[in-house]
């Protein structure tokens, strides 16, 4: 005896066997049974965005060694939708925001989030079913403030609380912004931050999320102050005081300690 499933009619119209979501099996060694199988894995190739669909499939008996002799019976296939499931959500890492920062002024650049990657729509029919007609998963999650690190050379990163330049508030959504505020000279230069988003579906990646760049442009010089004392000068005379302003200090403002050079 053998089996056979088709989704076309009886009478012998039983060229087109659909075996990608529905299988007969058998004959059980100990039965004899014969096992029809429905691969719900591939629901959402059949039901689309529709609440349930009636599937009619043909199961063919035959003799084994006579094949011309068959029979076809019909059983009708109810295939429900299942229900949305977000928690096969993957990510991609985005590109990291560049800020650029002069010294003495702020800004606040929000943190870039992750890409939704949707590739198990394609294995798991609850994740599919909330892409249909227009569906989504939220990109929903936060930054915790533990987890946003500067990146110091290390693989674990250093903790904000090191640069108090740089300072962020918990925020109770997605939106958390970081306050780049340098002041020194020593804040000039290239400045990686990454973090770890906590997803509310699918795992929490970690990536590099803003380049800050720190630039210095000195608005004015402040030179030192115009000696006061010792200023007569008698000619041919040795004891005349000379006043060296080789050391002396023109403050730069905003301090971006650039080397100066004396021309005198």
């Amino acid at each position: 005896m053998g089996a056979a499933v088709y989704t076309t009619g009886a009478g012998g119209a039983d060229t087109n066997p659909l075996n990608s979501w529905a299988s007969v099996t058998g004959p059980d060694f100990a039965t004899g049974d014969f096992t029809l199988k429905i691969n719900t894995a591939l629901a959402m190739t059949l039901i689309g965005d529709a609440a349930e669909v009636d599937e009619t499939l043909y199961i063919k008996t035959h003799l084994k060694d006579y094949t011309a002799v068959k029979q076809y019976t019909s059983i009708v296939i109810k295939i429900t939708a299942p229900a949305c499931n977000c928690a096969s959500m993957l990510w991609t890492n985005p590109s990291p925001t560049a800020v650029t920062v002069a010294v003495a002024s702020t800004d606040t650049p929000a943190f870039p989030l992750p890409i939704q990657d949707t590739a198990n729509t394609a294995n798991d029919a609850t994740f599919a079913k909330c892409f249909l007609a227009g569906g989504t998963c939220p990109s929903t999650g936060t930054f915790p403030i533990a987890k946003v690190k500067y990146a110091d050379g290390t693989s674990s990163g250093a903790a904000l609380s090191g640069y108090t330049w740089l300072t962020i508030t918990q925020s109770a959504d997605n939106t958390q912004t970081l306050n780049v505020a340098p002041t020194a000279a020593s804040h000039i230069g290239v400045h990686n931050i990454f973090v770890s988003f906590d997803s509310t579906f699918g795992p929490n990646p970690t990536y590099t999320a803003l380049t800050i760049t720190v630039t210095c442009q000195v608005t004015s010089i402040a030179p030192p102050a115009a000696p006061v004392n010792d200023l007569t000068y008698s000619v041919y005379d040795k004891s005349n005081t000379a006043h060296d302003f080789t050391t002396a200090a023109y403050v730069q403002t905003p301090p971006c300690n650039y080397a100066v050079t004396n021309n005198f």
